[in-house]
């Protein structure tokens, strides 16, 4: 019997498409009672059923289910070994939701006949819905033994080994499955969600593209292409994926939100608050939206606000995990809060199986920080470890031999020489000014001082020059690129900046590792200034190794991972300090800065080629978004407790110990 379509009626008789039922298996009702003469449920040389049987299918499959669940009855008390009445008396209890009962029944009918594919199939629905995932995936499993043909078992042992994070594992079923019947949507979605889990990102786009040349209206594997597009940095991609999906489906609330969320983090702040209240017009109740609102307004620092977006948040899904990590964020936490604490570790207990990787490693964070404000730090440092170890788990590690081979390069291509030639099409703008270091090392602090200067605008962390490398990173790593490319790229820049702040004399863009492109950017650029923030390395470690950054950094989960990412900078921080003019390039120590603030914030306006202005003393009042980690620390007072803050976790350090030599 062949599989339905995606859109055809599932043959379980539930009234539902193939594709949203539960039960959804050619193999486990014929489709028709005209065709049950052929029913024999995967089993071979199995009799045909019986008459009395075959009535109750017919009952069963024009949804009488009290009438075909007394024939089945009947069926047993003639026979209680007849495993046919036992599986169907299973597939009603499921209709019904009594999950334990149909698990239960089900089961019985494998003792009694273990050789048919479909009562395993729909041993595993049943064990899936009771969160037993172990047990789904050993039924689903020996329904392909049985079976190797059987793409839905596969399909459902592929989920059930995703669900129980063993992913190698998942991607293997949803390969065999292709290997049968390369043009199956659904698997390639799976599978693109199986490569996402695991960092593969240019993979799962593979696999959610082809998905959608099989079937373009598609819309979860259309919002799971935007979701990977984001997660590569790929913006405008995603936003026009998003927009698309909105076009084919106005009304899909996850979608307004996932837009929203991709708006807000391009920058595009306004017209992200309308996406999340559009989804809120939807369904007021939609959790998500509320949280979206609440990052909104800590951009705009508007922190009352987004403590009740969260609240509400709260109140639409109490169990909400990003809402409640959330709160942490907030404000310095204090034992008062030891209730949120108590909720925080229920929420992420290892038997909470509801809990997507994100929600669990966020609120792992969260528990940290919560023990870091109290002073709890041998408690607060394996809260934060945890976090990273399930963070690193779920988005895969860091490449390190890669990376070094990309500093071997620009230290290569990006001589004194080749930066301080004349290069035509090159722009003489002095407008950008670049603020770069590693993560948590003062860029924020940085970029809001030159932002409190009446000519100056701070943009934030831009991706521009990501986008722009990424794109002709084969003719820059060459070292080969010419006018066009130059001309270009300044001519795109310029018209960026301009929308960014059409009267700045100078805009910043604060995205920290920018630091890998400065030879690049000094070649389109070259009157661009540099600012390069320094701060002490273990403290800059440690502050990466506590933040729960939304995408990327994925060398920052492991301190021997962060102390190779740190040598590799400081080599080629120390390339640039020798070949960037010195007019263009200027050091600010951290530490210094939060010492002698008013000294070193005159250097800096003075660098840049601004007059000095005495609100940019008064930083902290400057009404401006700050879309990163440290839209909260930048709307205080310089403070001195983030110096040397790495002593209180001294002993757990180890690898990052070394930096200080």
């Amino acid at each position: 019997m062949s599989s339905p379509g995606r859109n055809d009626p599932c043959p379980c008789g539930s009234g539902k498409k193939y594709k949203q039922c539960c039960l959804a298996a050619a193999k486990t009702l014929p489709a028709s009672p005209a065709k049950t003469a052929s029913l024999n449920l995967n089993t071979r040389n199995a009799p045909p059923p019986s008459e009395p049987l075959l009535h109750a299918l017919a009952l069963h499959q024009a949804g009488k289910l009290d009438e075909a669940e007394t024939a089945y009855r009947s069926l047993l008390e003639e026979n209680p070994a007849n495993s046919d009445a036992l599986h169907y008396l299973g597939l009603i209890a499921f209709r019904r939701c009594a999950y334990p009962d149909a698990a239960h029944l089900i089961e019985q009918a494998t003792k009694l006949n273990g050789n048919v594919p479909a009562f395993h199939f729909n041993l595993g629905n049943a064990r899936v819905q009771l969160k037993q995932f172990n047990a789904a995936a050993a039924a689903y499993r020996k329904a392909t033994q049985l079976d190797p043909g059987f793409l839905m078992a596969h399909l459902r042992l592929g989920g059930a080994l995703k669900a129980l994070g063993k992913m190698d594992e998942a991607i293997a079923s949803y390969r065999k499955v292709l290997a049968l019947q390369p043009d199956q949507a659904d698997v390639h979605n799976n599978l693109g969600l199986a490569l996402q889990a695991q960092g593969k990102l240019d993979e799962a786009v593979a696999h959610y593209q082809k998905a959608l040349s099989v079937e373009p209206d598609f819309i979860e594997a259309r919002g799971n292409l935007g979701n990977a597009l984001k997660a590569l940095g790929r913006m405008d991609e995603a936003i026009a994926g998003y927009r698309k999906l909105l076009a084919l489906q106005p009304d899909h609330v996850e979608t307004h939100v996932n837009l929203g969320n991709t708006l807000r983090e391009a920058g595009l702040l306004e017209e992200a608050g309308g996406h999340y209240r559009q989804a809120l017009a939807l369904q007021p109740g939609y959790a998500d939206a509320h949280v979206g609102l609440a990052y909104l307004n800590l951009d705009f620092g508007k922190f009352e606000a987004a403590r009740d977006a969260l609240n509400q948040a709260l109140k639409c899904r109490p169990d909400h995990p990003i809402a409640w990590a959330m709160l942490a964020s907030l404000r310095k936490m204090t034992p008062a809060d030891e209730n949120w604490l108590h909720t925080a570790l229920e929420l992420a207990a290892p038997d909470n199986l509801e809990l997507s990787d994100k929600e669990r490693y966020s609120l792992w964070f969260a528990i940290g920080k919560y023990y870091d404000d109290t002073g709890q730090y041998d408690l607060a440092f394996p809260a934060f470890s945890q976090a990273n170890r399930i963070k690193r788990q779920s988005e895969g590690g860091f490449d390190r031999p890669g990376f070094t081979r990309l500093v071997d390069d620009l230290i290569a291509i990006f001589s004194a020489d080749f930066i301080g030639r004349e290069r035509a099409g090159a722009s003489l703008s002095e407008r950008p000014v670049l603020v770069v270091g590693m993560p948590r090392s003062g860029t924020s602090l940085i970029e809001q001082i030159i932002a409190s200067h009446p000519e100056a605008f701070g943009a934030g962390e831009l991706m521009f020059w990501g986008q722009q490398t990424g794109a002709n990173e084969a003719a820059i790593l060459s070292g080969n690129y010419g006018k066009g490319l130059v001309s270009g790229v300044a001519n795109e820049c310029e018209q960026y900046l301009q929308h960014l702040s059409a009267t700045a004399a100078r805009v910043v863009d604060k995205m920290p590792d920018n630091f890998l492109r400065l030879g690049f950017i000094a070649t389109v650029f070259p009157r661009a200034r540099f600012i390069h923030s320094q701060r002490n390395p273990v403290d800059t470690c440690l502050s990466i190794y506590f933040q729960n950054f939304s995408s990327g950094h994925s060398y920052g989960t492991d301190l021997e991972g962060l102390a190779f990412y740190y040598r590799e900078y400081e080599r080629l921080m120390r390339h640039w300090r020798e070949v960037l003019p010195a007019e263009r390039y200027l050091e600010v120590p951290y530490e210094a800065l939060v010492d002698d603030q008013a000294a070193w914030s005159r250097r800096i306006i003075e660098f840049i080629g601004l007059g000095w202005d005495d609100r940019c003393l008064d930083f902290h009042e400057t009404k401006r978004t700050v879309g990163t980690a440290s839209n909260w620390q930048v709307r205080q007072k310089i403070y001195r407790t983030s110096k040397e803050r790495w002593r209180n976790y001294e002993k757990h350090l180890g690898p990052l110990l070394g930096l200080l030599d």
